[in-house]
């Protein structure tokens, strides 16, 4: 078995209600319950770098401080879950309803081109549609997708 990474054992207090915190260089744990007993040996051997992790990417406190590194980073990736699936299920969408969508699910608008750039998506401009544009997702997903649609009816 892997042992855990720290953002893994920080998620882990998150389910369980708890946050953590760096006060003058100590981590401390609060939660709807004390801690019984001693942190388990995961936590005890990577409490510096928890330390560390907290002070550097999350404002010093997890869940991650609103601005964060680590919460950019999470929301990124968030992003571009989000236009992914909504590619891979629709194909192409029209752009700002993309990012009216994205906003709507509690993301950041602006990130959905560079997302779905980044995903191997084009964006194309249809006269028929009054020039808006449209994202479509990659010829790969959509070849696929007409494949399993023939095999599904056959």
């Amino acid at each position: 078995m892997k042992p855990q990474t720290t953002a893994q054992i920080l998620r882990c207090f998150s389910l369980g209600g708890y946050t953590a915190s760096v006060v003058e260089g100590e981590l401390k744990v609060r939660g709807p319950q004390p801690l019984a007993g001693p942190l388990p040996a995961s936590i005890k051997a990577n409490r510096e770098e928890i330390i560390g992790f907290l002070s550097g990417c999350c404002g010093g406190v997890w869940p991650p401080a609103r601005g964060s590194e680590f919460a950019e980073l999470e929301h990124k990736k968030f992003v571009k879950r989000f236009v992914h699936d909504r590619l891979r299920a629709l194909r192409r969408i029209r752009l700002e309803l993309l990012r009216q969508i994205l906003r709507d699910a509690g993301g950041t608008p602006s990130l959905a081109l560079p997302a779905a750039k980044s995903l191997g998506c084009t964006v194309e401009r249809l006269p028929e549609y009054e020039n808006r544009e449209f994202v479509f997702a990659p010829r790969e997903w959509r070849e696929g997708a007409v494949v399993k649609a023939e095999r599904g009816a056959a």
